[in-house]
């Protein structure tokens, strides 16, 4: 038996990779921005009524929605195809933004006209305020991929540090210095840190860009039609995967209102900070897929485990400590308690699906994403209302959970299948392999 001080140290040394240390970085950006948003939301809920709370979330949730949906996939062309566009790699960048930007415009504008039939009292409320802020909430949200595919994962934490500390200062200003009332107090300083934290990104990545000797590099670019089937293949599946992420708040806003769309909020919050670690380092391992050309089991093995050497310990704390969590936004924020709980335990599958669709989209396999994506998102939405209409707010979390583990248990059991086959070997002595094969060495299967 092999000691346990060398396995520890192969651990290590496994983890000392550009791939985690990329994904360690968004990660590190995803701690910031939950950080200033639940105080965001904790400063929110202290110093205004739930209703006005609850409304505000329901606009941004709708920003966020629009904002995700206008990607269209650019930002996967971006993870894939920056890294090995040399002397494109500029024009490729604007032209992504300018596609988003367009894209973000005329769905908000499409939202709007149709919010008669989805999210009717939403748009009385909100409008045209809204549709103005979605294009530059959906550059905002691209540049984090532009950022980690250009090599600047530090940046993407930097940006949403100050974006973070920004809109906090304006809400504390707003609702507490002037005395703001209303849901706007709490939105208007999230539209402005948006607006400002994209022009001034652009500049730096302008400025970032004009410095780098990519016009000597060979570009490396499939057509353009090839690049259009490979950004909405995986949008779609994509976006079947977030289908909980994008269709929830505003549906509890509707079928419950605003009051519980406080409660339902603050709890996905807390929650998707979980699945945003696993996204994190999933989009770096297609990232470095990319750009590194190495052994995608063995970046898989780096990201799987930084992955949950984060998330399996946040599960366990929010299902310890959720109760006293929720208790900062105020009393009656904790009788979200058992949807907060079930939505950590639904992130363990959310982020087993993540890291499948990245291995998928870096093997070109599209299919499969879309399967996956249709049976998460189908199954978690479509049982989302009979559930809801017994259990409240509590069957929303029931759902997300069924679908994001079931769908995860179907896309995983052959691979696990395939580790029984091949005699089970522990996680341990893979992280071992990965480590020992980085150093040049050479092992034969007994």
């Amino acid at each position: 038996m092999r000691g346990i001080a060398p396995t520890l140290r192969s651990l290590l040394a496994a983890l000392n990779v550009p791939v985690a240390r990329s994904g360690a970085a968004m990660v590190a950006s995803s701690l910031a921005g939950a950080g200033s948003g639940f105080l965001y939301w904790v400063v929110a809920a202290r110093l205004l009524d739930a209703a006005d709370v609850g409304v505000a979330a329901a606009v941004i949730s709708a920003m966020t929605t629009v904002g995700t949906l206008a990607q269209s996939g650019v930002h996967y062309i971006g993870l894939r195809y920056l890294p090995v566009a040399g002397h494109r790699r500029t024009v490729l960048m604007r032209t992504m933004v300018a596609l988003v930007a367009a894209i973000a415009t005329a769905a908000g504008a499409l939202f709007l006209a149709g919010s008669a039939i989805w999210a009717e009292r939403l748009a009385r409320t909100s409008g045209p305020v809204l549709v103005g802020c979605m294009p530059f909430w959906a550059v905002f949200m691209l540049q984090d991929n532009i950022l980690l595919a250009l090599g600047r994962a530090a940046w993407v934490t930097l940006k949403n540090t100050l974006f973070g500390v920004g809109k906090l200062v304006l809400l504390v200003v707003a609702a507490g210095g002037l005395g703001a009332t209303g849901w706007m107090a709490v939105a208007w300083p999230w539209f402005a840190a948006t607006i400002v934290g994209v022009l001034g990104v652009w500049i730096l990545i302008e400025r970032f860009a004009s410095r780098q000797p990519w016009a000597n590099e060979a570009a490396d670019l499939p057509r353009v039609g090839t690049l259009g089937r490979f950004a909405l293949a995986n949008h779609v599946g994509s976006i079947l995967l977030q289908l909980p992420a994008l269709i929830y708040p505003l549906a509890v806003f509707q079928l419950l209102g605003p009051v519980a769309t406080a409660y339902f909020y603050t709890s996905w919050m807390i929650a998707y900070l979980l699945m945003l670690v696993a996204g994190n380092f999933a989009a770096a391992l297609l990232a470095h897929a990319a750009s590194a050309g190495e052994d995608l089991d063995v970046l898989l093995v780096q990201g799987v485990v930084s992955t949950s050497l984060l998330v399996i310990p946040g599960v366990l704390v929010v299902l310890l400590f959720g109760g006293a969590l929720l208790s900062s936004f105020g009393p009656g924020y904790t009788q979200s308690h058992a949807l907060l709980s079930l939505l950590a335990l639904g992130a363990l599958g959310y982020a087993a699906n993540n890291f499948y669709a990245s291995v998928m989209r870096a093997r070109a396999r599209l299919t499969p994403v879309l399967i996956q994506g249709g049976i998460a998102g189908g199954v978690s939405v479509g049982l989302a209302w009979p559930l809801a209409k017994e259990l409240g707010l509590t069957g929303f979390g029931l759902a997300f959970a069924l679908g994001q583990l079931l769908a995860a248990a179907i896309v995983w059991a052959p691979q696990l299948r395939a580790l029984r086959r091949s005699g089970g070997a522990s996680l341990a002595w893979s992280l071992y392999r990965v480590a020992e094969r980085r150093r040049g060495r050479t092992y034969t299967e007994s």
